[in-house]
């Protein structure tokens, strides 16, 4: 379980929460986020877009109905003006009432009583012919006047002072509507009137009619008065050709003259005094005048948003509720999710999980079954691990022991053996003691690892006897840089070295060979290299490449050839051991080239020893 990065979790340290990203978010939040995102916000936008379309055809339906109204309006106030424009044209031309006119004119006074019965007489028969109520009045050019009215509330006419006297006047035999609803009266009783005046040109004999009125009531107006802003209803305003209101059931500030003449024909959309109103403009062609049939935005619409504020709070109580629900349920389901995350941070610390019972969801059930299962299985391969690292160690520890080479055995013996014959001698001692030093390094202890000091210390030892077998043949030269003696190394890690440079790079040497055995420390990566140099023979490529290649499987022979693979088996044997116990990063390097010499390079961690 070692070498993990401490940032990330494991025996070297914590997870470190600061390393996280600041797109990961919980679980409870990001699903609270896409419920809002998919769900939650579509749907408000929908609720919204389907207020705004019924809201549309609310108002489109209301203003096709206002403008179904307004024509209705338009033409039964249209038909009341031709009513009173056709009969003041009627009697522009009715030769019976210009002959009586003109018999009234030319009559003395005491005879006009006769003249008036019979003009008055004659206007009286209008009303019922046209059965309508008002009154009719003829000015003669004298400046007299005969009224003749049914309805009581006309008393007294101002007709000389009206725009539309004075428009007749100018253009005889023409029809004008007088730019009033109230008559040319001063006391028409608050009741709609409609006046027109026609002045008879002098060539259709009309001599002594001056200008002739008719006025009509207009009972269908009264419906529209007094009707400020009705709820659900629309309002009527009338305006005159100078923009004043004739009829008006909105507030001064709507009827005011110039508020309504930018409006366009049709329906539009004004606002005035901080409210909003639905317009609906025709204009009266006979009369130029222009109808504006008006309703309140807010009191048409009110019903809608009053539903709409009802449908607020249970958006809101819907949006509360499903908070409330993904809490607990989150709760339910982060809070195990959190005890087996802090299981992993245990386990990974190398403390024992705790237990966690997850009985209500069964994907967390199994996902804490499977983190048990997960630890048990990795304890257990672990436990193999170790055991068979160490029974590997072990092996190669044997095996290093057990693959001393005979003949260096059997040679010094052979030396001992004859030294003995020949006399007694100090140098018997000293080869006896250090070969007994050699063997009781390789099997005094079953630790792999020994300090820098002791390889050495063995190294000196063995090439003791070296020496003395091969006398003067080489000599030895010792690089070591004293802050390496504490360093741990292989046990018996040189010794196959410095044993292939003795045999086989001085033998056959023509001059006197050069062992070199250094040590020092490379700052990058804190490594400790050891170098085993030789100035001998050298080597082909091929052969420095078979050196840390496989054994070959088939059984070494005698003499030489027995030798050199055995040499061959240890060199590799120290490469391996040294992969096994620091890493595929160390191991032994070979520079060599026939003539010039081999160099090992051995490459091992920094490690102080004990």
């Amino acid at each position: 379980m070692g070498g993990r990065d401490p940032a990330h979790g494991g025996p070297g340290g914590r997870f470190d929460r600061r390393r996280l990203s600041w797109r990961v978010v919980s679980l409870n939040r990001r699903f609270n986020t896409v419920f809002v995102l998919l769900v939650g916000l579509p749907l408000v936008l929908a609720f919204l877009l389907m207020s705004w379309l019924y809201m549309a055809a609310l108002l489109g339906t209301v203003s096709n109905q206002t403008q179904e109204l307004m024509e209705q309006i338009a033409q039964t106030i249209e038909n009341e003006l031709n009513s009173v424009s056709v009969l003041a044209a009627t009697l522009n031309y009715d030769e019976e009432l210009r002959d009586a006119a003109n018999d009234w004119a030319g009559t003395a006074n005491q005879q006009k009583v006769a003249a008036t019965w019979r003009l008055t007489k004659r206007l009286g028969s209008i009303f019922t012919v046209a059965n309508r109520i008002g009154a009719i009045a003829v000015w003669m050019n004298d400046g007299s006047v005969l009224p003749v009215s049914n309805y009581p509330n006309i008393r007294s006419f101002q007709l000389a002072r009206t725009e539309a006297f004075r428009q007749a006047k100018a253009s005889p035999n023409q029809v004008f509507i007088a730019d009033s609803l109230s008559g040319v009266t001063d006391n028409g009783g608050g009741r709609f009137i409609l006046s027109a005046v026609i002045s008879p040109g002098r060539d259709q004999g009309g001599r002594a009619i001056d200008a002739i009125l008719v006025m009509f009531r207009v009972p269908y107006l009264d419906q529209f008065t007094g009707l400020t802003e009705p709820a659900g209803k629309a309002s009527l305003t009338i305006l005159g050709r100078d923009g004043q209101a004739l009829l008006s059931g909105l507030p001064a500030a709507l009827s005011a003259p110039g508020t309504n003449a930018t409006l366009p024909l049709g329906s539009s959309e004004l606002a005035l005094g901080g409210r909003s109103y639905l317009v609906n403009t025709r204009t009266l062609d006979l009369a130029q005048w222009r109808l504006l049939l008006t309703m309140d935005k807010a009191t048409v619409t009110h019903t809608i948003m009053k539903y709409q504020w009802y449908l607020y709070p249970a958006l809101a109580l819907m949006f509360g509720l499903f908070l409330v629900y993904s809490m607990v349920f989150f709760s339910r389901v982060t809070r195990p999710i959190k005890e087996v995350m802090e299981n992993m941070r245990r386990f990974a610390s190398g403390r024992d999980p705790v237990p966690v019972r997850l009985d209500g969801i069964q994907e967390l059930a199994e996902l804490s079954g499977d983190f048990d299962f997960m630890v048990a299985e990795i304890r257990r391969l672990e436990g193999e691990r170790r055991q068979q690292s160490d029974r590997r160690l072990v092996a190669e520890i044997q095996a290093l022991q057990f693959q001393i080479n005979p003949h260096f055995v059997a040679n010094t013996l052979n030396s001992i053996r004859m030294m003995a014959l020949a006399a007694h001698n100090d140098a018997i001692r000293d080869m006896t003691q250090a070969l007994i030093r050699i063997l009781a390094d390789s099997y005094a202890s079953t630790e792999s690892l020994t300090t820098l000091a002791g390889e050495i210390a063995n190294i000196k030892n063995y090439l003791f006897i070296m020496k003395v077998r091969f006398g003067e043949h080489f000599q030895v030269v010792y690089d070591v840089a004293p802050d390496t003696l504490a360093c741990q190394v292989l046990r018996m890690g040189l010794q196959p070295l410095v044993e292939n440079a003795v045999l086989h790079g001085f033998a056959g040497l023509a001059r006197q060979g050069l062992l070199t055995i250094r040590s020092r420390r490379e700052d990058e990566g804190g490594a400790l290299v050891l170098e085993v140099e030789d100035n001998g023979v050298g080597m082909e490529d091929s052969r420095r490449a078979a050196l840390l290649a496989a054994p070959s499987p088939a059984a070494p022979g005698q003499g030489e050839e027995g030798q050199e693979s055995f040499n061959r088996i240890g060199i590799r044997n120290v490469h391996e051991r040294i992969r096994l116990n620091f890493g595929d990063g160390f191991g032994l390097t070979i520079r060599s080239a026939p003539g010039a010499g081999t160099t090992v390079r051995v490459t091992l961690p920094w490690r102080e020893g004990r």
